[in-house]
């Protein structure tokens, strides 16, 4: 080491010059603290298959973040009885459900214009969990704590945490099989996102109702009110929503699903030419997750179809892998000025609980 406490200096030269020149290089040395935090488990099977995933964050002090998931699937040749107590089906007495889910998204600014529309792929990593409280013969709460991380493969701007919890006062009419299960709910969590405009809370009030009609039909619908509070008035978007979800049994070949929603309210598009939006515009600033696009984030009232068809298929007692594509709609309200958009999305995840 010379000239002071942070400077460093390196000699080095070529053994192919026969000069023996050496040169000297001065470097400023840079004081820098981590931060890493980590989550994953192993998911070990009775036949020696053994799945881990990982999900870790490194946070600097150079105001540096880097996220990463990794999944690894291994086989053991010789896995008869491979840690049989793996294989039960119990789990804790306040289950953990994790979710592994990679989505493509091929409309990702929601543009109205196919040139300017941003595609991309979205990793998303879920916990929950559940606790039930009894309270009376026909009504229960309860709990549904969550987690959950997402990171974009090229525009992490849109890279969010966010945490949170829902609460659901069930009351069942009775207890034949058919009976309708009434729910009230509120879901409130906080969203922190790499783009600082979109970072805030979000609060979600609603009913619900869910019957079995057969022994292979069940049917849901919810009614709901959205209100995000964000750090930008752009972001503080509210919309009500309508939900309806019916799914068919396939017994122990899976559960093929088919949802419907239709919103109004709020809608933000992401857009490089935002005086197209002057009329409808209840907000609009420069998007600060696009900021190599130049793009203006714009607010306006819109009406948003959704359509959803998936199919769950359990790979053993406590796990399964759900394959899903989602159609997407919006038009702004009145057609001022015939604003509207859409895409499709297709998610691939896995569902572990323990």
């Amino acid at each position: 080491r010379q000239g002071g406490e942070d400077n460093r200096s390196s000699n080095l030269s070529y053994t192919n010059q026969t000069s023996a020149t050496s040169y000297s290089l001065n470097t400023q040395a840079e004081d820098d603290d981590s931060l890493l935090l980590g989550i994953g488990s192993d998911f070990a099977y009775s036949n020696g298959l053994k799945l881990t995933a990982h999900y870790s964050l490194v946070d600097s002090s150079s105001s540096e973040s880097d996220q990463a998931i990794t999944f690894n699937l291994s086989k053991d040749l010789d896995g008869k009885d491979f840690l049989p107590a793996f294989s039960s089906s119990n789990t804790f007495k306040m289950p953990i459900q994790v979710s592994a889910i990679a989505v493509q998204n091929d409309n990702l600014s929601r543009d109205r214009i196919k040139a300017n529309q941003l595609s991309d792929q979205i990793y998303r990593i879920k916990l929950g969990s559940r606790k039930t409280f009894s309270v009376s013969q026909h009504s229960r709460l309860i709990l549904r704590p969550h987690l959950s991380s997402e990171k974009l493969a090229t525009y992490t701007g849109l890279d969010k945490t966010s945490i949170g919890a829902k609460t659901e006062y069930q009351y069942r009419t009775s207890g034949t099989f058919d009976a309708i299960t009434l729910g009230l709910f509120w879901d409130l969590s906080y969203d922190n996102y790499d783009s600082q405009l979109r970072s805030g809370n979000t609060n979600v009030l609603g009913i619900s109702a869910r019957q079995q009609l057969t022994g292979k039909v069940g049917i849901f619908g919810a009614l709901e009110n959205t209100k995000r509070d964000a750090k930008n008035l752009v972001f503080d978007t509210t919309y009500n929503a309508l939900r309806v979800f019916i799914d068919y049994s396939l017994a122990r070949s899976g559960v093929i699903y088919l949802g419907a929603q239709h919103r109004k309210g709020d809608l933000v598009s992401s857009t490089p030419d935002p005086f197209y939006y002057n009329a409808i515009a209840l907000a609009s600033a420069p998007d600060d997750a696009f900021t190599e696009k130049s793009l203006t984030a714009t607010r306006f009232d819109a009406k948003t179809n959704i359509w959803t068809l998936g199919y769950n298929r359990p790979l053993g007692s406590r796990d399964s892998i759900d394959l899903a594509v989602m159609n997407i709609k919006s038009e702004a309200s009145g057609n001022v000025t015939s604003v509207s958009y859409s895409t499709t999305q297709y998610s691939l995840a896995y569902i572990m609980r323990f």
